[in-house]
């Protein structure tokens, strides 16, 4: 499955971009995996590994790891970039999300 398939087979899907030695990436793993059990059902998850994906980083434009894509019907409605506490992701996905 390429990303384009993954984007779009969902209606609400945040990609977790991170780097393998980004100590915010790590830090925000976590959370993240929280995050997924609470939205079960509601908001797909899924990571990218910013150096082994150097397309879609360049595609979004991303240039600082952790970022968050955040996607809507396939297009992208919102990001996040740098580390964040949950409560603030949550907020995030609430707004972005229109839940």
């Amino acid at each position: 499955m390429n990303f384009t398939d993954v984007i779009q087979g969902h209606q609400y899907f945040v990609m977790d971009c991170r780097a393998e030695f980004c100590v915010p990436c790590i830090t925000m793993a976590s959370v993240i995996e929280e995050l997924a059990g609470e939205f079960w059902g509601i908001v797909m998850f899924g990571t990218c590994d910013a150096d082994m994906n150097l397309e879609v980083m360049a595609a979004f434009q991303i240039s600082v790891t952790p970022t968050l894509l955040f996607f809507a019907n396939g297009s992208l409605v919102g990001r996040l970039t740098g580390a964040y506490p949950k409560e603030s992701i949550h907020a995030s996905l609430l707004r972005v999300f229109g839940f």
